[in-house]
């Protein structure tokens, strides 16, 4: 079973939070969790608000607009690079490569949602 999909059987099985939610405001929802997960990122409450958000926005085939959420998007990378700096270099370059293979799947997605 993939990340995604095991994510969203959780999410159902704590009972859609966001179901009754229309879906501009399930869309406002989870720029307002991408926002703050940025700021707050090793706060697990709003890493599972966003993760919940987009599990919702996938179960109404709804593409998360990642256009919203660009400067987010820069705090988190520089964010994750000053913490990448402090750790051994073996490490750092296992880090990078899951980060690498993340971020083409995020642009890909990106990608797909623009055309």
């Amino acid at each position: 079973m993939s990340d995604f999909m095991d994510d969203a059987a959780a999410y159902m099985s704590r009972g859609r939070r966001f179901l009754a939610l229309s879906n501009a405001a399930v869309v406002d929802a989870w720029v307002e969790a991408y926002e703050s997960s940025a700021l707050a990122w090793r706060d697990q409450a709003l890493l599972d608000a966003l993760n919940d958000c987009y599990a919702e926005l996938t179960l109404r085939a709804i593409p998360p607009p990642y256009h919203r959420v660009e400067s987010a998007t820069e705090i988190l990378e520089a964010t994750f690079q000053e913490e990448l700096s402090k750790l051994s270099p073996q490490l750092r370059e296992e880090i990078e490569e899951e980060r690498r293979a993340d971020f083409r799947a995020f642009l890909s997605r990106s990608q797909a949602q623009k055309n």
